[in-house]
This record gives structure tokens, C-alpha cells and sequence, in this order.
């Protein structure tokens, strides 16, 4: 029998494509296809479809907006790859973020009509997104390029304040990246863009002018909803007032793949050491990270595939014409090469090259692809799962083999390989996968059983008793079961109070910013904290709401960038009613390591355990 999985084909930046494309990509999954011994086709290495923005201009510095697929050549960490995928800049409108610096070092600069002509100057199929940002960031709104509102908000703009130059940047990247999905930041019809002055602080759009524009449901594949992103921000770049520091704008503009283009104003600064840090809790400029030694701003540019201009009437013309000639280019790569980056993220050099020989090109010089591929592993195990129901037991494994190569702490493809494994007679096996997904994702009732059930069957009292005992805490009922589990060996001694010990949903990490290294960090902690209360004698840790007597909740704020990578952040506990009993510091000493995340919060949890001994408790009825 052959069983064949098309989940190999990875898009990566969350772009969509068009349908033929990803039939060109089924084709280039098909090619990497291997015959096992059991007959079933099996996948090694996921193709992977890149894509990046690439623009080109010729000598006289005007678009040259007629080219295709065989006028790019590309390599990717210095291989040739074919080139799969060319949008022109006629086929895709632009997503917008056009960010205005209103401190106090602005007052006096000539830009007001420049961002206004600059703005009316894009496209009506464009959606713009203005920020306004001083000592902090202030108003925002999506619209059209043609929108008085917008037009009438830079006008009226005052200039006052400090300079929260990478707070806004960081919010422009976050909203592009949600643009896809109608944004996050839409609001009242009219407002102010100064968080100095009066007006509403988050305003919108008419509604018959709507941006940005949402993919809508079902049309993800198809090409006239493609559209490029691109930042541009309006400053002397002179940060003085952000809560986040120029190595988390880096991070976030990097792993996004959308370019930035600063328009730099003669005033407070050139994004240089002046101006280029940040300010620090003494009052002082933090120093610039090395890759900023040029100037924040123009080093941003030169990791993202924009440009670095002045505020000259030349400038916005030379950003214009950029924003004009750029392409969506996409080529395919295979997911098993691993370069420098960390442990979540891989980077991979790009270099694009145009056959014209009046082409100038600009483009990011690297993409960042992640180490693991959650969304493959999904996938694989809902194929797996119709093939358990069909009794295709051996290619249901085979494919949970693939999607645990993706991703190898997926629980849930642990369970179906046991159920799988199990229903074949396969039990020590089916036990091991049980036991790992209930270690995993521990929480979870039917996974907890499953384990239970498995450990009777192969006679592990001990293995059996624990599982029972996180299930009943999971919500399961343990009633059907007390038979078996007694027939297998004694309940331990501490049963009752460990199946009624205070229990804990852990929520899950949100992150204010874009720093994508930090929300994958909080992730990794996310499950080590529910792993370690699942592991702690006097806590129970649960996924279901209604079965939680607290709810613990974990913000990061700030993740090194030296080995070790340490996270700097807090851990919380309330009651279900909101009154909080646990709050403290988290200090994570090595995000990398499992192992130094389990020790460090393991103290944690035992001064936790301690707290909540001395707490009032109602259990849940």
C-alpha cells in the first residue's frame, strides 16, 4: 500500500501563494520521496518555499518593473536555486507602516508635507497603517494612501516629548504582521497621533474604506491577495524613551522578513551613538550593540532589505522608488541543512542577483527558518489519526515517525504512536510513547488515562498509579478503573491528598512585542513550568479551566543575546476570583537548556508550594 504525505512543503514568513505555485511545490515534495521497506512513502527532507522581497531599480534609479522568474538568480548560504515564484509590484499592493517620530528634536524639522506627498503618493490599492510616537507611542490608524483622515492627522501633528523610536517600530512590525488577519489596532474614525496630546489614541477608518485588507476565509491560495510589507519610519533617530532596546527591534525585523526604510531628519541625531541607544535607568544613554556601531537606523535597513535615506525631498522620492520596484520573489530549499543562528532559529545567507546589467538590487541578506515545524507535525498526526481509523496501523506510525521528526516534543503524536503501537500488540513501546506525552503535555485527562491504562496492561503498578493520580486531577473519572489498578499493586500512601492537591492551569505566554526569540523562549518555559507542577508532590496541574482552583501566568520581558541566553520576567498566581497570592521575579539562567529551566523553576515552585499551603483554597465544584 502507498501512503503519501504532502505536508513537507513549507511556506515560510507566512505568505500565501498561488495555487499553481504550490502545485510546483507538491511537485518538488513528490521529488524528495523515498520508498521504505514496508512499501509506504516516507518524506526525509521537507521542501520548504522561500520567499523575500526583492527590489530592483535601474541606473537612473526608476523601478524596472518587467522582469521574471529567469532574470533572478539566487543562492541560498551559496547553493543555486531555482527560482519558483516572481510577483511583480503591479500584481501585489502594499501593507504600510508609516512611523512618525513627534518628540520634542522634531519641532523644528521641515518634514510634515513631505510625509503628506510621501503618503499620497502610493498606490489606492495600498493600505497604510500612521503611527504617531514621543515618550511613548501614541495614535495609530489604518486607511487608504488617499484618506484625509490620515493626510489631516501628519498635518496636525505637534512635536513634544522624549523618543520611543524602537516601542514603535516594534508595534509598525507587529501590525503588519497581523494585517493578514485585519490587524490588531483598529478603533474610533477620528483621533490625534500625539500620546502628548488630546484625541483618541487608537482611531480607524471610514468603513467603506477598509484596511487592511484580511485574507478572507478560504481564499489563502489565491494570488490576488498577496501583498507586500514594508516599514518606514520618519525620525532623527534619537531613541530616548523605549521600554525595548534596539536588539529586540533587530530580532523582530529579521525573523519577519519585512523591510525597513528610514527617512532620517537633521535634528536630535543620526541613529548614531548620540542618539542611537537608549536611555537607561540612570538617566544616561545605554551604549549601541556593535552591529548598531554605523547607526541603528541604517544597520536596520541593511538587515532587512530596505534603505537608509535623508528627509530630503530626494529621499522620500528614493524610497518611493524602491517601494516600487519590489518584487516577491520565492525559491525552494530543503530543511535539513542547519546554520549559525540559536537554538530555536537557523539563519541561512541570501544573495540575488538581476541579468540586467543596469539592475541594482536590494534585498534581506539572510532569512531565519525555525528548528522545529509544529504545523507539519499537526498535520502528519491528523492523517495518522484517519489512518488508525481505517486500522492502517503501520502507515499511521510511519507518518507519526515523520511528524516527530518535525517536531520531536509534540505530544500529541506520542499519543497516537501509542495508540497505534498499542492496537498492534506493541505494548513496552506504546507505553514509552504514552508516558512521554503525558510528560510533555501533562494536564490533559485523556492522555493521563491512556498512560494509566497502558502501564496496567504491562504491569507497571507504579507507572499506573502516578498516571491515575494526574488523571483524576486532569478531571478524569478514576470510578472504572479502581479495579484494575488495585489488581495491579497498592495505591500509594499519599493517593488522596496527591489526587486533591491544589491545582494550577498555567496560561499561556503572551508577549507584547514581536521579538519572536522571546515568545519561542516563553514557550519552551510554558511547558517546562507544566511539566514541573506535574512533577511536584503537592501541586496538580490542569489545562481545563473548570478543573483549576489557580491560574499562573508568565511574562517575559527581556532575553539576553550572550550564551547563556538568560530571560529576565515574572510569575504570577491568583485565585480563579483574580486575587493574586504569588507573585515574584522570574530569573531563567540559560533558555537553551532544559535542564537549567527545570532547576530554575523548580525553586520556584517549591517556594510556591509553601505559599499555597498557607492559602485558603476552594475546590472547584
Amino acid at each position: 500500500m502507498l501512503s503519501i504525505s504532502l505536508t513537507s512543503c513549507r511556506i515560510s514568513h507566512r505568505t500565501v501563494v498561488p495555487a499553481a505555485v504550490l502545485l510546483l511545490c507538491l511537485a518538488a515534495v513528490t521529488a524528495t520521496a523515498q520508498r521504505s521497506p514496508q512499501g509506504a512513502t516516507t518524506f526525509d527532507a521537507r521542501v520548504e518555499l522561500v520567499t523575500l522581497t526583492v527590489s530592483v531599480l535601474d541606473d537612473n534609479g526608476a523601478p524596472i518593473a518587467d522582469l521574471t522568474p529567469d532574470d533572478f538568480i539566487i543562492f541560498e548560504d551559496g547553493t543555486l536555486r531555482e527560482t519558483a515564484l516572481v510577483l511583480a509590484p503591479d500584481q501585489t499592493p502594499l501593507d504600510i507602516a508609516l512611523l512618525v517620530d513627534l518628540s520634542q528634536s522634531m519641532r523644528n524639522a521641515d518634514w510634515r508635507d513631505r510625509a503628506s506627498d510621501f503618503l499620497e503618493a502610493l498606490s489606492s490599492d495600498d493600505c497604510a497603517f500612521l503611527v504617531g510616537f514621543s515618550t511613548t507611542v501614541g495614535g495609530s490608524m489604518w486607511g487608504r494612501p488617499d484618506d484625509e483622515i490620515l493626510v489631516e492627522a501628519l498635518r496636525q501633528a505637534d512635536a513634544a516629548g522624549g523618543t520611543a523610536l524602537f516601542d514603535a517600530l516594534l508595534i509598525g512590525l507587529r501590525e503588519l504582521e497581523a494585517a493578514d488577519t485585519g490587524g490588531t489596532l483598529r478603533g474610533a474614525a477620528r483621533g490625534s497621533l500625539n500620546p502628548h496630546g488630546g484625541g483618541a489614541q487608537t482611531v480607524g477608518v471610514r468603513a467603506n474604506n477598509p484596511c487592511p485588507s484580511p485574507v478572507p476565509p478560504g481564499r489563502e491560495n489565491d494570488p490576488q491577495y498577496l501583498r507586500r510589507k514594508a516599514v518606514v519610519v520618519v525620525s532623527d533617530g534619537a531613541d530616548s524613551s523605549s521600554r525595548n532596546d534596539a536588539d529586540a527591534v533587530l530580532t523582530a525585523a529579521e525573523l519577519g522578513g519585512i523591510p525597513i526604510f528610514p527617512i532620517q531628519i537633521d535634528g536630535g541625531g543620526s541613529g548614531r551613538q548620540r542618539g542611537g541607544g537608549r536611555r537607561g535607568p540612570r538617566g544616561g544613554m545605554t551604549p549601541l550593540p556593535e552591529w548598531a556601531a554605523g547607526g541603528v537606523l541604517p544597520a536596520l535597513a541593511d538587515a532587512t532589505g530596505g534603505k537608509s535615506v535623508r528627509g530630503s525631498m530626494a529621499g522620500y522620492e528614493e524610497v518611493l522608488a524602491w517601494l516600487r520596484g519590489s518584487y516577491i520573489v520565492g525559491y525552494y530549499t530543503t530543511t535539513n541543512s542547519k546554520f549559525g543562528g540559536n537554538a530555536d532559529f537557523t539563519r541561512h545567507e541570501v544573495h540575488v542577483e538581476v541579468r540586467r546589467e543596469d539592475a541594482n538590487v536590494v534585498h534581506p541578506p539572510a532569512y531565519f527558518r525555525p528548528t522545529i515545524d509544529t504545523e507539519a507535525a499537526k498535520y502528519d498526526v491528523e492523517q495518522a489519526g484517519a489512518l488508525i481509523a481505517e486500522g492502517q496501523l503501520d502507515a499511521a506510525v510511519l507518518i507519526l515517525n515523520k511528524a516527530l521528526r518535525a517536531d520531536p516534543d509534540y505530544a500529541p503524536a506520542y499519543f497516537k504512536r501509542a495508540i497505534a503501537l498499542a492496537d498492534l500488540g506493541r505494548l513496552e513501546q506504546a507505553q514509552r510513547d504514552a508516558l512521554e506525552a503525558a510528560t510533555k503535555s501533562p494536564g490533559i485527562a485523556d492522555m493521563h488515562e491512556l498512560a494509566m491504562l497502558i502501564s496496567i496492561d504491562v504491569g507497571d503498578s507504579k507507572a499506573a498509579w502516578e498516571q491515575a493520580i494526574q488523571a483524576g486531577q486532569a478531571g478524569a473519572s478514576l470510578r472504572p478503573h479502581f479495579e484494575r489498578l488495585d489488581a495491579a499493586g497498592p495505591a500509594p500512601d499519599d493517593f488522596d491528598a496527591r489526587v486533591s492537591a491544589p491545582t494550577i492551569m498555567v496560561a499561556r505566554p503572551y508577549a507584547e512585542t514581536t521579538n519572536l526569540l522571546l515568545d519561542t523562549a516563553l514557550a519552551k518555559v510554558f511547558q517546562t513550568v507544566r511539566r514541573e507542577i506535574a512533577a511536584a508532590p503537592l501541586l496538580g496541574v490542569v489545562v481545563d479551566p473548570a478543573r483549576a482552583q489557580f491560574v499562573m501566568t508568565i511574562r517575559g520581558d527581556r532575553l539576553s543575546n550572550d550564551r547563556p541566553r538568560r530571560l529576565d520576567g515574572q510569575m504570577t498566581v491568583t485565585e480563579l476570583s483574580g486575587r493574586e497570592v504569588y507573585s515574584k521575579v522570574l530569573l531563567l539562567t540559560d533558555v537553551d537548556s532544559p535542564t537549567r529551566i527545570a532547576a530554575d523553576v523548580a525553586r520556584f515552585l517549591r517556594d510556591l508550594e509553601d505559599k499555597l499551603k498557607r492559602s485558603p483554597l476552594r475546590v472547584p465544584g
